[in-house]
């Protein structure tokens, strides 16, 4: 007959195995779930590279707005 009692051993292991489950899927969740930098995928300059009064200034995320913004232009 088997001896069906849970050992110490058992139970760390058993516990680890969950803990690492849980690692594994909380980061499958962020990589799959996380939001993209909208500056760099599909936000085009409408003001050929001038950001002084722009219509979208406040809200352009791409290189020369952002430039233009740390300046205080």
């Amino acid at each position: 007959m088997k001896n069906n009692r849970l050992t110490r051993r058992d139970a760390l292991l058993s516990g680890g195995r969950i803990a690492s489950a849980g690692l594994l899927a909380g980061l499958a969740s962020f990589l799959l779930f996380k939001k993209k930098n909208p500056a760099k995928g599909n936000q085009v300059c409408i003001s050929s590279g001038i950001c002084r009064g722009c219509k979208v200034f406040d809200g352009c995320g791409l290189p020369q707005a952002l430039s233009a913004k740390a300046s205080g232009e």
